[in-house]
């Protein structure tokens, strides 16, 4: 039996986990929507890099910004 192994990262190891909670949000706006008011996510990780900021009922908010 011949095993070929390769020196490349897939794909599914350089994947984001994201955190098992949400925080209840009124509302985001993000910049591919020009700010418009939209339904918000859970966090900040299922939007991150897309420009967004979600605004909580506690009168917070998260800027998410690109992961590096």
């Amino acid at each position: 039996m011949i095993l070929f192994l390769s020196a490349a990262t897939p794909a599914y190891a350089r994947a984001k986990a994201c955190p098992q909670f949400c925080k209840e949000a009124k509302y985001m706006r993000c910049k591919k929507t020009r700010h418009k008011k939209q339904s918000p996510a859970c966090n900040c990780c299922f939007v991150a890099g897309k420009g967004c900021t979600i605004y909580y009922s506690d009168g917070t908010k998260s800027v998410c910004k690109k992961v590096k």
